[in-house]
């Protein structure tokens, strides 16, 4: 676990506790804390809840921020397994995903894995306004549109919500 302890002013005093939906968002460089790349390190930190502080007493706050990290949690499991994915999107396992995946015409390369915000061109798309209120949805680009939807669905949670690791899913014997 990394901890980051950060401090603002802001002007008060605060007769009415202000909201913590209303506080602004900060950054920081997020590969000093190794929470991420270098070529990539600005992470946010969103206001999730707000107490009296305990230590400066009233009428200062404290203020308890979560990094976008769901989403960026999902999308990096799925990374460690691109291939896995691939085979478990496509009826034919993977055979036409090579046809389709080839990095034109707004595709992402079959053999590279990618994420970004707005990014048709990426495995994985992060809405635009999801990247903005740093909450909602991805889009992973790679089922075939002959793909068994429970198939990818199965795919989905053993990775995301299952934490399964490995090329191959779990076999469950009956």
């Amino acid at each position: 676990m990394v901890l980051e302890k950060d401090c603002a002013a802001r002007p008060g005093p605060w007769t009415v506790s202000p909201s913590v939906w209303k506080l602004p968002e900060w950054n920081f460089d997020g590969s000093s804390t190794l929470q991420s790349e270098g070529s990539n390190s600005d992470m946010y930190l969103v206001p999730a809840a707000m107490f009296r502080d305990p230590f400066r007493k009233d009428p200062n706050k404290l203020v308890l921020c979560e990094v976008f990290k769901y989403i960026e949690e999902a999308i990096e499991k799925l990374s460690k397994r691109h291939q896995y994915h691939i085979r478990a999107y496509d009826p034919k396992g993977g055979l036409d995903n090579a046809r389709r995946l080839t990095g034109f015409h707004e595709t992402s390369n079959i053999n590279d894995f990618s994420a970004g915000v707005a990014n048709r061109s990426a495995s994985i798309r992060i809405p635009r306004t999801v990247g903005q209120e740093k909450k909602g949805y991805f889009e992973d680009r790679r089922p075939s549109a002959n793909c068994d939807p429970f198939s990818v669905t199965e795919a989905l949670i053993r990775t995301c919500l299952l934490n399964e690791t490995g090329d191959e899913p779990f076999q469950y014997k009956n």
